[in-house]
């Protein structure tokens, strides 16, 4: 996970309150989402963590692939009351051979313009410019087009980074807050973080039509299929796509 992200996550706990609406919108989101009804979903990208006492964190295989297997179904399970919408995952093990690298190059493109629209449209002050939220306008390229294994208008990225507290870290929480009230001093345990960000794409010319944040204080588990589920569907109550 990229510092400046990282960075990001931690402040907006303070700052939920005052940021902006939790969507973006390219200025042509109305007139295009008209002509959608195709979208096809890049292989999300999940990483879930362990997060030591110390704040150290590890990334778990394991729980990332099965916070990955969440997502996918979650999603499947969102769009599901969409009847004039069709989305297809891109499978990668079935792609053309020409077709992987772009895949990679795009998906670690988008990692680079989302880092830079979270922390210019949802980030804290000097970091978000106004400018950007009025005319939102990021794109990964026309080189998406690479990527349209089929017929289709929008291309939907996902990405996921979840913070799992290990048993040592909740029992130095505990102990924390124990200590503190002794004191008579109030400490909110800190637990780990869950945040994604989805955007969908024009296939066409790259443009990011629209783009969406959650970050949540612990209250989801990747790992569990009805958390990611709750998660997914917050995320969607605003897609622009029915």
């Amino acid at each position: 996970m990229k510092k400046p992200l990282l960075i990001l996550w931690a402040a907006s706990v303070l700052l939920e309150a005052c940021l902006p609406p939790a969507f973006r919108a390219h200025p042509t989101l109305a007139q295009r989402t008209a002509t959608i009804k195709t979208v096809l979903v890049a292989p999300p990208k999940v990483e879930v963590f362990e997060l030591g006492a110390g704040g150290v964190r590890e990334k778990m295989d394991e729980w990332s692939d099965q916070g990955r297997k969440n997502i996918i179904a979650a999603l499947e399970k969102s769009i599901a009351n969409r009847a004039s919408l069709r989305m297809r995952l891109l499978n990668e093990e079935s792609l053309p051979q020409e077709t992987k690298p772009e895949l990679e190059q795009t998906s670690a493109l988008f990692e680079a313009v989302d880092d830079a629209i979270l922390r210019h449209t949802y980030g804290p002050e000097p970091e978000r410019f106004g400018d950007k939220l009025t005319n939102f306008d990021y794109s990964l390229g026309a080189e998406v087009r690479g990527l349209k294994t089929e017929e289709a208008e929008a291309l939907l990225f996902i990405r996921a980074v979840d913070h799992i507290s290990s048993q040592g870290r909740i029992a130095q929480q505990v102990a924390l807050v124990i200590v503190a009230a002794a004191m008579g001093i109030q400490v909110i345990p800190q637990g780990g973080a869950t945040a994604l960000s989805v955007a969908l794409v024009d296939a066409d010319t790259g443009a990011i039509l629209w783009h969406k944040f959650l970050r949540s204080g612990g209250a989801h588990d990747l790992r569990d299929s009805g958390s990611a589920t709750r998660l997914m569907d917050q995320v969607f109550a605003d897609f622009p796509l029915r």
